[in-house]
């Protein structure tokens, strides 16, 4: 198996650090590999909301969408996540292959720490690879709710 690489797209995703923005334009082209990619792969597709992309609407989780229907307590996000995490695991693993390196294949993921503010729910996840290799990921989200 070899080491397959992916472009960053958050700044100082992984590793306990928040992953608050996209990546600057200074930073473009940085590579990434390894618990590192698969940590990315976890917050792409759980943070895009199921059926937002109409050229592959079996992709993303109702994580976002379940937290837009209104106040929130850690245990709304606790469930939320929890309702997310099945599709979360079956979009990730149907679009791996038995070459791909185990440290990017997704064995799981799980909700450390929950903080909710007012308009914002930060999210600690650790997310374990096949290699049995664990990236904690930091997830500020901003919360709008539908109108």
């Amino acid at each position: 198996m070899a080491t397959t690489y992916d472009l960053a797209a958050f700044n100082d995703l992984g590793n306990g650090q928040p992953a608050a923005q996209f990546l600057a334009d200074n930073k473009g082209g940085t590579l990434i590999f390894g618990s590192t990619k698969l940590g990315q792969r976890v917050a792409l597709e759980l943070l895009t909301e199921a059926g937002s992309l109409p050229f592959a609407t079996t992709r993303g989780t109702l994580f976002i969408t379940y937290l837009r229907t209104g106040a929130l307590t850690e245990m709304d996000v606790l469930v939320a996540f929890a309702a997310a995490r099945l599709a979360l695991r079956s979009n990730l693993q149907n679009e791996e292959t038995d070459d791909d390196p185990p440290d990017e294949r997704f064995l799981d993921a799980v909700v450390d720490r929950v903080v909710v503010t007012q308009g914002s729910v930060s999210l600690v996840v650790s997310v374990s690879s096949r290699a049995g290799l664990v990236e904690v990921l930091v997830l500020p989200v901003m919360i709008f709710e539908y109108s």
